[in-house]
């Protein structure tokens, strides 16, 4: 009996040590350094700070578990040259072989999940429209590569629309795509023609090119510009792009977020958030750290997107902001002051405007006085009466005589 005592004990002890020295090597592999290797298709205006988010989000999410390095011999630039991508691509997964890729930009993005034997996960940075490029799969949204994903939002077509449809009650929107999207993408055009048929408005492409694109713009007429992300573009060229419209009067509508709005678009609808941007992606690499396939990994996040108009902009092209996203949208730029109207041009300003949204202002005010008028039950009262009576009756007894008795009633009452 104590031999079989003494043999469980040891027993107990030797799983005991086994698994002590498991969870050391298991630390020891989850502590080295993660090489986390990057492709940008250029140097895009706001690649640092979504880096910088991400990294602040995998120290927060990590807990240590992960030495996550980004060196800076495999973070490359294709500098908008297909070739130069397509080499850097090639690189990374055959020299360099990073733990995890992370890519910045559409031909980037191309440049993996087109590859057929892809041996290292894929995080790439959300595309528009990735099922017409070729990246998803047109029902499923699942990635076409396995080892392949990205993050994607199949509602934004439709929240691009209805903004479009509401900026301007023209019938006619040009749309401006830099030749290095448009002139290497050719499906983009059907794209813009899938736009035209859902919303009923006429679509126009204007492919400009950094070398000659003011004069292209100098000779173009239209009510309102639909400005996609200008890849190619730096950002001293982005600015001269917004202020010829601005020269031209045309406004301008951007997916180029604050970017856009910085340079002097009018409007600009922002789908980055930076902090969610940087938790989404970090939560996506450390899946793929814990052994998840990334075909596994959802695609779908639906992205709260902000507006935000530019009060100079507005005031320099005599822009009147839709009464609809005046209380909803960001307004960027100093404050202006308000301008002065006849009785004349405030009959026809109030005549264009729509009022439902002034309406439903109304009917929330009425409703938050309802919830104040409640909540003043529930505060201390002080509650007085007085109360008067006057009896003047014979009275039923043995002197019969009129009883004529006054009373005077007054009460105080504190409700906590």
């Amino acid at each position: 009996m104590k031999r079989r005592f003494l043999l469980s004990v040891f027993l107990f002890l030797g799983i005991l040590i086994s698994h002590f020295f498991l969870f050391k090597v298991w630390q020891a592999e989850a502590a080295k350094p993660v090489r986390i290797g990057i492709l940008f298709d250029g140097p895009y205006w706001n690649y640092k700070k979504q880096i910088s988010s991400i990294q602040r989000s995998l120290k927060t999410l990590s807990s240590g578990l992960y030495d996550i390095q980004f060196p800076q011999n495999i973070i490359l630039n294709g500098e908008y040259d297909l070739k130069k991508i397509q080499l850097y691509a090639d690189e990374l997964t055959s020299k360099h072989k990073p733990g995890i890729i992370l890519t910045f930009g559409v031909e980037s993005a191309k440049a993996f999940s087109k590859k057929k034997s892809l041996s290292i996960p894929v995080i790439s940075k959300e595309v528009f429209f990735p099922v017409e490029l070729g990246l998803l799969q047109p029902k499923t949204y699942k990635p076409i590569n396995p080892n392949w994903t990205t993050s994607y939002d199949p509602t934004s077509d439709e929240t691009i629309l209805a903004l479009i449809s509401k900026l301007t009650p023209a019938k006619e929107i040009t749309v401006i795509c830099s030749s290095f999207i448009c002139n290497n993408n050719p499906k983009i055009i059907k794209i813009i023609k899938k736009f035209q048929f859902k919303s009923g408005i006429q679509f126009q492409t204007l492919i400009i090119d950094p070398k000659n694109y003011l004069r292209q713009l100098s000779k173009l007429k239209t009510s309102l510009v639909f400005v996609p992300e200008l890849y190619g573009f730096n950002e001293n060229q982005s600015k001269k792009l917004f202020q010829k419209l601005i020269e031209l009067q045309i406004p301008s509508y951007t997916l180029d977020g604050l970017y856009g709005i910085e340079n002097g678009a009018l409007v600009a609808i922002d789908f980055r958030n930076p902090e969610k941007f940087g938790r989404s992606y970090a939560l996506k690499i450390l899946d793929i750290l814990d052994g998840k396939n990334p075909k596994d990994i959802p695609v779908i996040d639906y992205w709260k997107g902000r507006l935000i108009f530019n009060r100079e902009t507005v005031q320099k092209i005599g822009y009147d902001i839709p009464l609809d996203y005046f209380y909803e949208a960001t307004l960027y730029g100093k404050k202006t002051k308000q301008k002065k109207l006849t009785l004349r041009e405030a009959q026809k300003t109030a005549m264009n405007q729509n009022y439902n949204i002034k309406i439903q202002a109304l009917i929330e005010n009425q409703a938050m006085l309802g919830v104040q008028i409640a909540e003043r039950q529930f505060f201390p009262r002080i509650n007085s009466g007085l109360n008067y009576s006057r009896i003047d009756d014979t009275r039923a007894d043995v002197a019969p005589q009129n009883r004529r008795e006054t009373k005077f009633e007054f009460k105080l009452q504190q409700q906590l």
